[in-house]
């Protein structure tokens, strides 16, 4: 009897795991291949909206980060995602240069997106603005594929950039001054980080502040995921 409730038991959770995996939303779906499940770097979706987990800002990070300030910048060669090569001194000698820093499977990055976007929409024709991902090879190709950046990815699976300009974690941004000083660097973004990184910019370029939309930002400095450094 017992033997008998167990077998009938089985095969309605059986049952039920089938019609699941058949049947989602009215939609019919196949079980996902181990192969066909993709890389964080591929698939930004889930992060449109807001990251997994909010980074804050830290005392520490902020003070670290402003000691930056005046310093002369790390002179780097480093590939972009397509591998074509760029230096500080080419990408310093007459504009002032953007470094965003990216962790290839941080979802906050992505988040960030529309926000480091309106910098570089609103001063496109009077900054450089790079990205620098932990990554290189495919890993750097699919993730600008996937989430469509709008500019250059500086390869760096060796963290020396990172490492270079002390990026603890992803969503840190550097600037640096025509000629190869760092004018200020950020531990991440805000209300308040945005419109100062804007001015600077201005004031660097010798032009005028540009609007940018700040209202939907938060007033608390958020940064990204930890840099996994080896």
């Amino acid at each position: 009897m017992n033997y008998r409730i167990f077998v009938i038991f089985a095969a309605l959770l059986l049952g039920g795991y089938v019609a699941y995996l058949v049947t989602w939303n009215g939609t019919k779906v196949a079980p996902m291949k181990k192969a066909e499940i993709t890389h964080p770097s591929e698939d930004p979706k889930s992060a449109f909206i807001l990251p997994a987990k909010i980074h804050p800002v830290t005392k520490k990070m902020d003070a670290d980060t402003m000691a930056m300030t005046a310093k002369k910048a790390t002179d780097f060669t480093q590939p972009d995602e397509t591998g074509k090569m760029h230096s500080l001194i080419d990408l310093t000698k007459d504009k002032p240069l953007l470094l965003y820093f990216i962790d290839k499977e941080c979802p906050c990055c992505i988040t960030a997106l529309p926000v480091v976007n309106r910098i570089r929409e609103a001063y496109k024709d009077e900054l450089n603005f790079y990205g620098v991902i932990d990554a290189g090879g495919e890993v750097a190709v699919k993730w600008a594929e996937a989430n469509k950046p709008g500019y250059p990815i500086l390869q760096d699976p060796e963290f020396k950039l990172i490492k270079a300009y002390k990026a603890k974690a992803a969503t840190y941004m550097v600037l640096i001054r025509p000629g190869g000083e760092i004018e200020r660097a950020y531990p991440g973004y805000s209300r308040n980080m945005v419109k100062e990184l804007g001015d600077r910019i201005a004031h660097l370029a010798k032009v005028q502040p540009r609007k940018l939309k700040l209202d939907d930002l938060s007033p608390d400095p958020v940064s990204g995921c930890d840099f996994v450094i080896p």
